[in-house]
């Protein structure tokens, strides 16, 4: 029997075909990751390499290989990890494009392997760390607009109409918290809004949906630095204003 062979995708192209034995090759150079999205020859759909199974040409066994995916007894008797993920609609694969490399720790948080996505009581140290840098770096703009444009009207308040610095620091603070209470939150709401957005395109088929999605999500550094940028040059109008 020929061996089955297999094609992945780094966001932008496609790669292959490869058997398993090559990708693994791969895996250890580093050229791809447990994250990085594959296809059969001959199949339509995509699934993270994490996903197939490493050592023959068979589906991988998701509680023996997988640390994510919740074992079949976690949800319910006659319920497999497999059909948990069908819950999802049966597509991990748009979650693991638009995250991109962090994917397998999102779909830990997101509780994705457990019948749904639910980031409830769940702590994000990026977001609580660097808060509206992290926002920014996850391409959050909407959320971070919000965040800037209350940060600018604390400190006309606390310029113009004398609030007390210590309210301002407070508030700060509370932000950061609320970053980490919510992260995880936040960033699975903009991921599954991406994705809502991605299927109602018209002409689009899954490898282009992924290639979108890969597109609109993953990270932006520039956007990172641009929100430093931002945060330095408030300070120096905050020092200017104090003068």
């Amino acid at each position: 029997m020929e061996e089955e062979r297999w094609y992945y995708t780094d966001g932008g192209s496609h790669h292959g075909p490869y058997t398993l034995a090559e990708l693994r090759h791969l895996l250890e150079k580093r050229t791809i990751t447990p994250e990085t999205l594959l296809q059969r020859e001959g199949d339509s759909g995509w699934r993270p390499f994490a996903e197939i199974d490493m050592s023959a040409d068979a589906p991988v066994d998701p509680a023996a290989h997988d640390p994510y995916r919740a074992p079949a007894a976690a949800v319910g008797p006659e319920t497999t990890a497999a059909s948990a993920v069908d819950h999802l609609g049966g597509e991990m694969a748009p979650y693991a494009a638009f995250v991109g490399p962090r994917f397998a720790v999102y779909r830990q948080r997101w509780r994705l392997d457990f019948g749904g996505a639910n980031a409830a009581s769940t702590w994000h140290w990026p977001g609580f760390l660097f808060g509206v840098i992290w926002v920014m770096y996850r391409r959050m703009y909407g959320i971070a607009a919000l965040w800037f444009g209350l940060m600018i009207t604390l400190l006309l308040l606390e310029k113009l109409a004398g609030l007390p610095e210590l309210v301002t620091l407070l508030i700060s603070m509370g932000l950061s918290i609320t970053a980490g209470v919510c992260g995880n939150g936040w960033y699975l709401s903009h991921c599954q809004q991406n994705i809502a957005e991605v299927r109602r395109l018209r002409g689009y088929d899954e490898p282009r949906r992924l290639r979108a999605l890969a597109e609109r999500g993953g990270t932006s550094v520039g956007s990172a630095l641009a929100a430093l940028g931002v945060a330095l040059a408030m300070s120096v109008l905050d020092a200017l204003m104090a003068a």
